[in-house]
């Protein structure tokens, strides 16, 4: 720290485009050395041990106790602390001889340091992401980002169109969240506060109304890495998507007319790949081992992870990778369900309440973006419908190159009828206007557990013959194979299986979150 201070110290006097300078004059490995040790000397992760406490910065022999902004070069801290505007009114010069003139306002430059902004992110960039971890840098980086959001974004002056938005602020916007994306404590911090549970709503809703003019690349980028499973990632992704939950009427008429998913597409498909490790999670049954994430909607209802679902259907891509990771999820619950049964385990009936959660999501989620688009009842209920069968297959695909539930999974394939993709599909609309939308009943998910029961010959089928011999729990073709299967080659009991909605104390094993379709 000793060290690491005093090279901050040397930078003293030097402005942020003097260090820049610096830095791109270097061999890289020295500029992300110089670069790193900003970062370390900036971060309030850094702690120092056996210091002098009574020692005072510029005291002979002082070493900070731990990082933090204090320790950054004066310049980039009065760049950071500094107003946002110049002033609307100008400004007054001074001459040569003393006399000072006022100078009319630039009222194409009305923020005050954006190229300074510019050069402290390349200078943050130089460094390694792996030691980026609450840097002060980046803190600032996404401070100075909020605050021009918030001010660009208000009606406050300059009040220009986006194209001069375009042209002027985002180039430097997109500059300061990319760079800041390296650091996912910082992310976390300005998005869903230091305690995790206190998202800045009004950022998030800057990041997501603004008309990007990269389509949302850069605010994509500070979605959480998928492979990061850890909880601060969680509560990061919670407070993006319980904003666009909640807010999702909003985001489906910007302006009182396009969706984000028009507005900023490539926003929407990294929100998509960033949400797939989350998709148990929001369906109230983890597979993944992921941790942070919790319910979108605070009662019994769906309709904040209904309106998730909407906002992200407006965009076919993003639509695609997070409904078929949906529905290979689901189709895992469902699985995995009958095979614990098949292997005579107890009945675990939160898996069959999250892949109806998950089921609904999706046909409710694509509903209400077919509405939006314009269709009348009748059309989005059948495009909802068309598209599951699209989902279904993609999530299947992947779902049988997982080890260890591929087996299982060609054990469905195989029986006549393919009851689970007729599960998934569900029921198609019909043209009456007081019907509602088509959803599926319990007995359609138990009709299809039984059918694989049957087909690996697991459980007592003597006492199964009672719940599928009338028809109403197996698909037509089964009633032959039921009554030529010995009831006594199995050796698990099996109750009924509406009856067997129990819940298990144990948990599904971990597996892996699965690549973006």
């Amino acid at each position: 720290m000793s060290y690491l201070n005093g090279l901050s110290d040397s930078m003293d006097g030097k402005s942020p485009a003097e260090i820049k300078a610096m830095l791109d004059g270097l061999p890289p490995s020295q500029a992300q050395a110089v670069s790193n040790g900003l970062h370390l000397v900036g971060s309030d992760t850094v702690h120092v041990e056996g210091v002098d406490a009574s020692l005072k910065p510029g005291d002979s022999g002082y070493v900070p106790a731990g990082g933090g902004k204090e320790n950054l070069p004066t310049s980039i801290q009065e760049v950071f602390g500094a107003p946002l505007l110049n002033d609307p009114s100008g400004d007054w010069k001074t001459m040569p001889d003393g006399a000072k003139i006022h100078m009319p306002p630039d009222y194409n430059k009305p923020y005050k340091f954006l190229d300074e902004y510019r050069d402290i992110a390349v200078i943050a960039d130089y460094g390694d992401p792996s030691l980026q971890r609450g840097s002060a840098l980046n803190d600032g980086l996404l401070a100075e980002s909020r605050e021009l959001l918030e001010q660009y974004q208000s009606d406050a002056w300059p009040d220009y169109d986006d194209s001069w938005g375009h042209q002027n602020l985002d180039p430097t916007l997109q500059q300061l969240l990319q760079s800041a994306s390296d650091d996912p404590a910082a992310v976390h911090d300005a998005i869903a506060g230091a305690d995790g549970h206190s998202p800045a709503n009004a950022f998030i809703k800057d990041l997501y109304q603004h008309d990007w003019a990269d389509n949302g690349v850069a605010a994509g980028s500070l979605f959480p890495d998928n492979a990061d499973v850890s909880e601060r990632a969680g509560q990061t992704m919670h407070a993006f998507d319980a904003y666009a939950g909640e807010h999702y009427q909003e985001l489906l008429n910007l302006q009182g007319r396009d969706s984000l998913a028009q507005v900023n597409p490539e926003l929407v498909r990294a929100m998509a790949t960033a949400n797939v490790p989350y998709l148990d999670d929001m369906a109230g049954y983890n597979l993944d081992g992921t941790s942070g994430f919790w319910d979108l909607d605070p009662g019994a209802n769906s309709n904040n992870l209904r309106g998730l679902f909407a906002v992200m259907d407006g965009d076919e891509i993003a639509s695609n990778t997070l409904n078929g990771n949906a529905s290979r999820i689901g189709q895992e619950y469902l699985i995995d369900y009958s095979q614990g049964l098949a292997d005579g385990g107890v009945p675990d009936g939160e898996m069959l309440q999250a892949n109806g959660k998950l089921l609904g999501a999706m046909d409710m989620g694509e509903y209400i973006h077919q509405l939006d688009s314009g269709k009348d009842s009748f059309e989005a209920a059948q495009a909802a419908f068309d598209k599951r069968g699209q989902w279904y297959d993609l999530g299947h695909r992947i779902l049988g190159e997982i080890p260890g539930i591929d087996k299982a999974v060609g054990m469905y394939d195989k029986i006549p009828g393919d009851p689970l993709r007729q599960l998934f599909l569900g029921y198609p609309p019909t043209r009456d206007p007081l019907a509602p939308m088509p959803l599926r009943e319990l007995d359609d998910v138990t009709r299809t557990v039984a059918s694989m029961l049957v087909e690996q010959h697991a459980g007592d089928l003597d006492m199964l013959r009672g719940a599928l011999r009338d028809g109403h729990l197996v698909a037509d073709g089964y009633q032959s194979l039921i009554d030529d299967t010995s009831p006594t080659s199995p050796a698990t009991t099996i109750s009924r299986i509406p009856n067997g909605l129990r819940r298990k104390a144990t948990r599904p094993r971990s597996r892996p979150a699965s690549s973006t379709i």
